[in-house]
């Protein structure tokens, strides 16, 4: 990552957004500390080096089955003539 961010600001690049992978499951938008132990302070730093920001994607419609949203908050599920949806595949989730 740190690669990426040196060769993003190469190119010019202001901002320097991470759409997957940084998170630990989908709905519950924790860094995965198995990637990233010091969270994301590391990829910050160099990121400041360079004068550049962080932009983290996230989809707050979206929540892995076994997230700690959904299971806080199961009622937000969306319906359609009273029969929930199901869940479906998601390529960012864990």
């Amino acid at each position: 990552m740190l690669q990426e961010i040196d060769i993003a600001h190469r190119l010019g690049l202001e901002i320097f957004v991470m759409v997957t992978g940084w998170h630990g499951k989908t709905g519950d938008w924790e860094v995965d500390r198995q990637r990233f132990p010091d969270g994301l302070q590391t990829l910050k730093a160099r990121l400041d080096q360079h004068g550049m920001k962080l932009g983290l994607w996230f989809n707050p419609t979206m929540a892995a089955v076994s997230s700690k949203v959904l299971a806080a908050h199961r009622s937000c599920i969306s319906s359609w003539k009273g029969k929930l949806a199901e869940p479906g595949d998601v390529w960012a989730a864990k």
